[in-house]
């Protein structure tokens, strides 16, 4: 014989297992979150350009904008284009760097110059003037002092890594100091040639 539900019965459960469906709906969230974090689209790395910069009081809103300016200008393929902050005066600062040089993150690095120097003859970044020959020019006639970007690698080879910043007076307006800073472009990227049009624009529209 069937118990009939009643007020009192469906108070009485509600009473002592209200947990039950609590949870229940609690898992759900979760389950449905980590569903749409997994079938989300993620553009590939190719379609991706990621900046990484060393720079604390950045506004990344603002210099992310500028990127997806240019992106739509000079390189609309792209999908998507990010900046990150190193706070590289943090005690998790280098480690963070570390990590993502270890993990293959990133195509463009604006770091100070002794962190530059610690990855620079490490294959690390590209030779620039190896592989983007045009770009170290066009940052040399912006003023731009490349053979301060000149390291040497395991083989004792000496190449330029990367080049300082510093007449880029525009990048002040983002909360980027480029009196301290270098810029390179990391070695196994996969948008090594929308990197250097990102460059050549930054050479092009920053200098003040």
């Amino acid at each position: 014989m069937k118990t009939p539900i009643t007020r009192d019965r469906l108070q009485q459960h509600f009473r002592y297992h209200w947990w039950m469906y609590v949870l229940s709906a609690v898992l759900c969230f979760f389950a449905l979150n980590l569903f749409f974090s997994v079938t989300e689209y993620r553009a590939p790395d190719e379609k991706k350009l990621d900046m990484f910069v060393d720079a604390a009081g950045m506004d990344q809103e603002a210099w992310t904008a500028w990127m997806g300016k240019v992106r739509d200008e000079k390189f609309p393929q792209v999908e998507e284009v990010s900046a990150g902050v190193l706070l590289m005066n943090d005690a998790y600062g280098p480690m963070q760097l570390a990590t993502f040089m270890a993990a293959g993150e990133g195509d463009i690095y604006i770091l100070s110059a002794d962190s530059f120097r610690t990855y620079a003859g490490s294959g690390a970044f590209v030779p620039m003037d190896v592989v983007c020959p045009e770009l170290l020019e066009k940052s040399a006639a912006a003023g731009c002092v490349v053979d301060k970007g000149t390291a040497a690698n395991e083989n004792g080879e000496k190449h330029i890594y990367g080049f300082p910043l510093q007449p880029l007076a525009g990048l002040n307006r983002f909360g980027i100091r480029p009196d301290r800073l270098y810029l390179c472009i990391r070695d196994g990227s996969q948008n090594p040639q929308d990197a250097v049009a990102l460059t050549e624009s930054m050479l092009d529209e920053l200098r003040e």
